[in-house]
């Protein structure tokens, strides 16, 4: 649940969740100029379940309450909340490598989009296998 505070900082958000989603969204509202990117999830599975990419270093975004950043959890609001249950998402500037080997995707992109996106980078990475197979093997066209 999101609240906005309308005090001296107009972007001041509390929020009191653990989803992911949420907290993203959050994030995103707080940085609207920022590039929130995902890993492929038929790229990089591990990296889709657990990290961010951002346009900037995490320590410059602006968090809603109360999460923070430390480098060793990422964004949280670990020891922060009153039920004790806490959310912690990996957060990673993006860089020119990052975008190939994972395949990062806008966060908010659709998952259809996401797809036919990746079956294509898949469909062209294995032509270009077979292409150095058959150079290795002397079977140029």
């Amino acid at each position: 649940m999101i609240k906005e505070e309308n005090q001296m900082n107009s972007e001041n958000i509390w929020l009191d969740s653990i989803d992911k989603q949420e907290v993203i969204a959050a994030i995103q509202k707080l940085n609207p100029d920022v590039g929130i990117m995902k890993a492929s999830p038929y790229i990089s599975p591990q990296a889709y379940e657990q990290n961010i990419y951002t346009s900037v270093s995490p320590e410059n975004l602006s968090l809603p309450e109360p999460f923070y950043y430390n480098s060793k959890n990422g964004i949280t609001n670990k020891h922060k909340t009153q039920s004790g249950q806490y959310t912690s998402i990996q957060v990673e500037p993006i860089t020119p490598e990052m975008k190939e080997t994972f395949g990062l995707v806008d966060f908010f992109a659709p998952e259809y989009e996401v797809k036919e996106r990746d079956e294509e980078l898949l469909n062209d990475a294995r032509s270009k296998i077979k292409e150095k197979i058959n150079k290795i093997m002397g079977r140029d066209r």
